[in-house]
């Protein structure tokens, strides 16, 4: 009965048309459409007010609104066909009327192309009973990444039919599994310097016989870290071959601080570093560092750093360096460290040995007699951070125990010491970042000389205080930054720093500063200035005795 008023309607309406220039649109109504709004439908269908009413628009509209249901992952519906109201001979109104009906259950999941994983095991994965139809898509997903884990990282899986047997709704799905992963061949695309070896060492894919996408993603976290490589995409291209596509940075980094002291007169007022490495020699992940620092007009030091990535085969590498250190004319500081460690996904551990000689300056009388030191320690560290410039969110960990072998012609002594640093990111809004340190290190106080305490000020530590203002055998502090991220690259951050210094004489515990600071990505690399106010002697500084510290990072 309906279909036949239908056909009426449209023939007194063709009727109209024929006899008239044409019919206008007035008034479009929706009925029964609770879960789409009547504006989001009449802005997707053809048929608008104040334009002339075509039958073919209708029938298309009838099928844009059917789309905008499946879409919106609405399927228990139907739309009836549309009434066309005629209110003069120049103007009609559309009426679309829709039923939307309670959400169809489905009753079972049937699976079907399942080979090489059994049915059993995927529905211990997903639950098939009593399931809405809009969660379908949600189970498919899951079967999806239940295959990906198992090696299938090609498996599709689709919704079949859906039918009514037996008084009960079942859900068809169809699984093509496509081929088990076994990884046989590696291609390379954009190293122009470094080695396929070295890359696939660091990326510790030859570590894992099935290659899941999370390991995949761990890969590209592992060579992003390195700070040569600009981006990184590992993609399988079948079930054998697999490409690893970078894009490099430059090879040559070089960083310097300059710190500015109006509180301090003639030489004092300036301190700074400079440090340059040279990264991915010979595309192998090896780098050679030079550093320099002018802690203070009596106090300089130069360091000579070398990574060894070890053989490829193993995740096991090394670190380096000697260094030597001049404090006036009281004693001069050589020293060699070797740091041997094995490293997983996030962690770090080895062991580290370090020899220390002190010759006595040109003072006379000597202050400081000839001493041999040597410290054996062992070491763990974590990071689940990512992009060292500027990290939203994660950990950095270090604990490290280490022991102490003191000679002289006088006499032997032992003591024990230990560290422990800790940094955390927290991400509670877009573009707002919050930056949280602690660090402890720690010596057994026996009698220590002055280059066997640790020293407290300056930006490393306690900005607002002069470069190693402090030493003790336990020092403390604390950072605190909240960060505004301009770019990718780029940050503003404000900064409350605290410390704490033990020594023989004393305890110092109210050492704290406030400042605020820039990182801003420029042509010439990342420019930073930090500017702190120490707290000292029971109020802060001048603002204009503030400290002033100037950074430049490059890539040459």
């Amino acid at each position: 009965m309906s279909d036949l008023r239908f056909f009426f309607l449209t023939f007194f309406i063709f009727l109209i048309t024929a006899l008239c220039s044409e019919v206008i649109i007035q008034e479009i109504i929706f009925e029964g459409n609770q879960q789409i709004s009547d504006n989001f439908l009449k802005s997707n269908i053809t048929s608008k007010t104040g334009k002339a009413f075509l039958q073919s628009n209708l029938d298309r509209d009838i099928e844009i609104i059917q789309n905008i249901y499946v879409n919106a992952q609405i399927y228990n519906f139907k739309i009836h066909v549309p009434e066309v109201e005629i209110l003069t001979h120049e103007t009609v109104k559309i009426i679309f009327r829709i039923e939307e009906t309670e959400e169809l259950i489905i009753d079972s999941l049937a699976i079907r192309g399942n080979n090489y994983i059994s049915e059993d095991k995927l529905r211990n994965y997903i639950s098939t009973g009593n399931i809405l139809i809009s969660t379908l898509p949600v189970k498919i997903t899951e079967l999806v990444e239940f295959y990906n884990d198992s090696g299938f990282l090609f498996a599709q899986v689709q919704i079949d039919s859906i039918r009514s047997e037996d008084a009960q709704i079942i859900a068809y799905l169809k699984i093509v599994e496509g081929r088990f992963s076994n990884p046989k061949e590696f291609l390379f695309k954009g190293n122009k310097n470094s080695s396929e070896n070295s890359l696939l060492k660091i990326s510790q894919l030859t570590n894992y016989k099935t290659i899941t996408p999370k390991i995949l993603q761990q890969a590209e976290k592992l060579i992003l870290k390195k700070s040569y490589i600009r981006n990184c995409q590992i993609v399988p291209l079948d079930n054998e071959k697999i490409l690893i596509d970078i894009e490099e940075d430059k090879m040559t980094y070089f960083s310097g601080i300059l710190g500015y002291n109006n509180n301090q007169k003639g030489e004092n007022k300036i301190t700074g570093f400079l440090n340059l490495d040279f990264l991915n020699l010979f595309g192998t992940d090896r780098s050679l560092g030079l550093t320099w620092q002018k802690l203070n007009s009596d106090r300089s030091y130069i360091k000579l750093a070398y990574h060894e990535s070890g053989p490829w085969q193993i995740p096991l590498s090394g670190d380096f360096s000697i260094s030597r250190e001049e404090v006036d004319s009281t004693y001069i500081r050589s020293e060699i460290v070797s740091e041997i460690f094995y490293y997983g996904i996030n962690s770090k551990y080895g062991f580290n040995i370090a020899h220390n000689t002190i010759y006595p300056g040109s003072r006379r009388p000597e202050l400081i007699s000839k001493n041999d030191i040597t410290t054996t320690g062992i070491f763990w560290e974590y990071s689940s951070h990512f992009y060292e410039i500027n990290p939203l969110t994660g950990n950095k960990i270090r604990l490290g125990l280490y022991n102490t072998f003191f000679r002289n012609k006088e006499a032997k002594d032992t003591r024990q010491g230990s560290e422990l640093f800790w940094q955390t990111y927290l991400n509670p809004i877009r573009k707002n970042v919050i930056a949280i340190g602690f660090n402890l290190r720690v010596v057994e106080n026996k009698s220590l000389q002055d280059y066997e305490l640790f020293r407290l000020g300056g930006i490393k530590n306690l900005r607002g205080y002069n470069q190693d203002q402090f030493q003790g055998q336990l020092i403390l502090w604390t950072n605190l930054e909240y960060r505004y991220l301009l770019s990718y690259n780029s940050r503003a951050f404000i900064f409350f720093d605290y410390g704490f210094v033990r020594n023989d004489q004393t305890d110092i515990g109210k050492l704290f500063s406030l400042g605020f600071g820039l990182r801003l990505k420029t042509r010439l690399g990342l420019l930073g200035i930090d500017y702190g106010i120490g707290y000292e002697n029971g109020k802060f500084r001048n603002p204009l005795d503030g400290i002033v510290h100037f950074g430049l990072e490059t890539k040459l």
